[in-house]
């Protein structure tokens, strides 16, 4: 018995359903609670252009990470340090 493996086949309609309810049904596997729905409830807002803030931690502390949220919008942010006291 032989396979002719350079037959044409052709997607029916009801494959390309099939592929479209699967794709469906992956998509919302993969994406349900995917990332964080919580934001932060409080922001500091500048009252001027180019206002800044300082956070003193009273001594040099090892940081491992910074996170912020930046929100809807544009804007500018600049994080500097100093070991200055």
């Amino acid at each position: 018995m032989e396979i002719d493996i350079h037959k044409e086949t052709k997607l029916t309609k009801r494959d390309t359903w099939l592929i479209i309810l699967l794709t469906l049904i992956y998509s919302d596997v993969a994406f349900y609670q995917l990332g964080d729905m919580d934001s932060p409830k409080t922001a500091w807002k500048p009252s001027i252009e180019g206002e800044s803030f300082d956070a003193d931690f009273g001594e040099a502390k090892l940081l491992e990470k910074v996170i912020w949220f930046g929100g809807i919008g544009d804007g500018k942010l600049r994080i500097a340090y100093s070991l200055d006291e």
